[in-house]
């Protein structure tokens, strides 16, 4: 997955508290960290944020070569 570890470096770059949000998504809990590329998919699903719908839209309209949510970070933010 070398986008989403990309997208991760990225952010982590402004915020290294982005490395413990990821970890809590990969051990498994909820509204921390969701990730997927080449078919692959990491994380757990966000449950509480507000526009999953319009994600989950975009996604399956146009494609997506990754998509790497962290909570708190990127343009959708995390709430």
């Amino acid at each position: 997955m070398p986008e989403v570890y990309k997208t991760i470096l990225r952010y982590a770059e402004k915020d290294k508290a982005v490395w413990g949000i990821v970890r809590m998504g990969l051990t498994g809990r909820p509204d921390f960290f969701w990730a997927c590329e080449g078919g692959e998919v990491v994380g757990a699903p966000f449950t509480r944020f507000a526009r999953a719908v319009e994600v989950s839209r975009l996604m399956a309209r146009f494609g997506c070569a990754h998509v790497c949510m962290i909570a708190g970070h990127g343009d959708l933010g995390g709430s």
